[in-house]
């Protein structure tokens, strides 16, 4: 059976050369809650499967949630501070905000993803500490967010905490990487790690920022709570991750280009005896069945533009069980 080495020191320059990778946030084997060399191996091959600049910094967490909630902490959210969210979310999300941030005093204002113009104004009347919107909601609806869009809105030039869940596009069919240009505005990514990067094999949770501002108190925030990824769950992760930008880029729009095949038999099925629903950005019922006002999309333009996009790609079939999973638990 094969044991685990314990991490120890040979001298005392080592222990200083330790403490010294402690003060910087370098990975280097002693205490986990510190950082270890394999998450900052891990965290490194993520970076290069999302495409990130060196001007990027990547961090794991234990889940997804926990990337969520330690992101919207970020910005010391107290009472009578305003959080902007959108209507439809990850029910957990939806959970902490309102079960966890509501009760100690954070009011909360919903907004609906897929209009800009209701997102503008309530920006404009309440000016959020915080802003938190997924890129595609994780709800029946899946309300498509026009990033480029939202970002341009004059109203943030406050520059507010922005958290942008992209979860479900995933970078290979949205690259936020390539939209979020200027490093002094306060951005943060978040993913859940589960699905796409250790393909439901251990919990996992992934955030990026290219904030200077954000990515001191993500290390820091990280370290004294303890909620990075835990060793065990690193080796995992290690083992499932693709092997190169290329093939996660594949393998995410294979998922993506299945489960639009699967939505339009399901789709079909619904006209029938099936007593179900089924909601698709690409399918040609998603705009008549939500009644979608293409203004809350700026123009034509975007909703074709992701239409294609999943066109090209798709989950498997765990993907999409995932999905159904996740909007009707």
């Amino acid at each position: 059976m094969e044991r685990e080495a314990i991490p120890s020191f040979a001298n005392i320059k080592e222990v200083k050369n330790y403490q010294a990778k402690k003060e910087r946030f370098e990975p280097a084997d002693g205490y986990p809650r510190d950082g270890y060399v394999k998450i900052g191996e891990i965290e490194n091959q993520i970076s290069s499967l999302i495409g990130l600049g060196n001007d990027w910094c990547l961090k794991l967490y234990g889940c997804g949630m926990l990337a969520v909630t330690e992101a919207v902490e970020l910005d010391f959210l107290t009472k009578d501070s305003y959080i902007l969210h959108g209507q439809e979310l990850y029910n957990q999300s939806l959970y902490f905000i309102n079960e966890e941030l509501r009760p100690r005093g954070v009011r909360v204002i919903g907004v609906e993803s897929d209009s800009i113009l209701d997102i503008e104004q309530s920006v404009k009347k309440y000016r959020p500490s915080v802003i938190f919107l997924e890129t595609i909601t994780n709800g029946p609806s899946m309300a498509v967010l026009d990033v480029e869009k939202f970002l341009e809105i004059p109203a943030l030039d406050y520059n507010p905490l922005i958290v942008l869940d992209n979860s479900l596009p995933t970078p290979s069919i949205l690259p936020l990487s390539e939209i979020i240009e200027d490093k002094s505005r306060k951005i943060i990514v978040v993913e859940s790690g589960t699905k796409f990067y250790s393909l439901n094999q251990v919990m996992s949770g992934i955030a990026y920022t290219k904030n200077e501002y954000l990515k001191r108190r993500m290390l820091s925030r990280r370290r004294g709570l303890g909620s990075l990824l835990v060793p065990e769950s690193a080796k995992v992760l290690a083992k499932t991750l693709a092997n190169t930008k290329e093939d996660f880029d594949r393998r995410n729009k294979l998922v993506i280009s299945n489960t639009f095949k699967l939505a339009k038999v399901c789709a079909e099925a619904e006209n029938g005896n099936y007593v179900f629903i089924v909601t698709y950005p690409n399918l040609d019922s998603y705009e008549k069945q939500f009644n979608i006002d293409l203004i809350h999309h700026s123009e034509r333009k975007l909703f074709e533009k992701y239409s294609n996009i999943c066109k090209v790609m798709s989950p498997d079939y765990i993907g999409f069980a995932t999905f159904l999973h996740d909007f009707y638990p």
